[in-house]
């Protein structure tokens, strides 16, 4: 019997903001197309480090160009990240 072990595709490696750690660093591969996001700093390519999580559905801070900021749970389901 063999076995067969592949790389993991791009698929596995991406999470949505909502659901990364804490403190790690990640790179944002896409962001909904929302008026304020951009203007915020949040553009595919850029780093960004989530700093806290909200109690009870609150919001997700996060530290993206040097500014920390405020995001709903919704739109952070949105922005895709490796």
């Amino acid at each position: 019997m063999e076995f067969c072990l592949s790389k993991k595709t791009s698929l596995e490696n991406e999470v949505t903001l909502e659901e990364v750690s804490v403190g790690k660093k990640h790179t944002i591969l896409s962001v909904p197309d929302h008026s304020l996001l951009e203007s915020l700093g949040f553009r595919p390519g850029k780093k960004i480090t989530v700093k806290a999580r909200g109690y009870f559905k609150g919001p997700v801070v996060c530290c993206v160009d040097g500014r920390n900021v405020a995001i709903c749970r919704k739109i952070a389901r949105q922005i895709i990240l490796n």
